[in-house]
């Protein structure tokens, strides 16, 4: 009996530092690789797009593109069409957006049904009424300073209201290529059916008089920011 008493005891020792080595010492206390693990779930890194799944945020870090001219893009890929953007992002695809979107919930608003509503009267109440899923909120930040649009851009028909943006979710081409990767278009303040997210606007077609929007000038391009996008409250 003594005799197998001192090897047992040797494996239990070894046993006991084994479980000591491979479990983290989080998890011995309270839980902590599991909060660890559950914050992996929730926020997902997809290069210069942040989603944050339990706030139903998204965090986009951008640049300033252009600093005069007329702008028909929001946001655009650093080499798509940078020449009338206000923003553009390097590492990312419009796909990556759309996805995102998808994480916090949103739901992409049918092309024609969007078109439908740009041309009724009451179109935007209608929008806010029964398609409150697919409206989004996008805040500018330059640090942890919060930018008015209406500090970046002119509106060119004095109308100078907050934008409406709506999660329109672009559409997909033979092969299942998303369109949107084509062009590299993520966000369009002129009307563009390939992108993720479309502004709800009136204005007119910007080169064909004084309408639409353009840079206000006196800005820095490639100067840092970064958008915050959720959904409408």
């Amino acid at each position: 009996m003594n005799r197998l008493s001192h090897p047992i005891k040797i494996v239990s020792v070894l046993i006991l530092l084994l479980f000591f080595i491979i479990i983290p010492s989080g998890e011995l206390q309270g839980g902590g690789i599991n909060t660890e693990l559950s914050n992996k779930k929730n926020i997902i890194s997809l290069n210069n797009i942040i989603v944050n799944k339990i706030n139903k945020e998204i965090r986009v870090k951008v640049k300033l593109a252009i600093n005069s001219g007329i702008l028909e893009y929001f946001l655009v890929g650093d080499h798509g069409k940078t020449y009338e953007s206000l923003f553009k992002i390097s590492d990312n695809k419009p796909s990556d957006l759309n996805f995102a979107l998808l994480l916090i919930g949103c739901k992409p608003l049918d092309h024609d049904v969007f078109i439908n509503l740009l041309n009724e009267k009451d179109g935007l109440n209608k929008l806010r009424a029964d398609h409150r899923g697919s409206l989004l909120e996008i805040e500018i930040f330059k640090g942890n300073r919060k930018v008015p649009w209406q500090q970046l851009v002119v509106d060119r028909e004095g109308k100078n209201h907050n934008p409406v943006w709506v999660y329109t979710g672009g559409f997909f081409l033979q092969g299942n290529r998303y369109a949107g990767n084509l062009e590299m278009s993520y966000i369009g303040i002129w009307l563009d059916r390939s992108v993720v997210i479309n502004q709800f606007s009136t204005h007119q077609n910007p080169y064909r008089g004084g309408f639409g929007f353009e840079m206000n000038q006196g800005l820095t391009v490639d100067e840092d920011y970064e958008l915050l996008l959720r959904r409408c409250s």
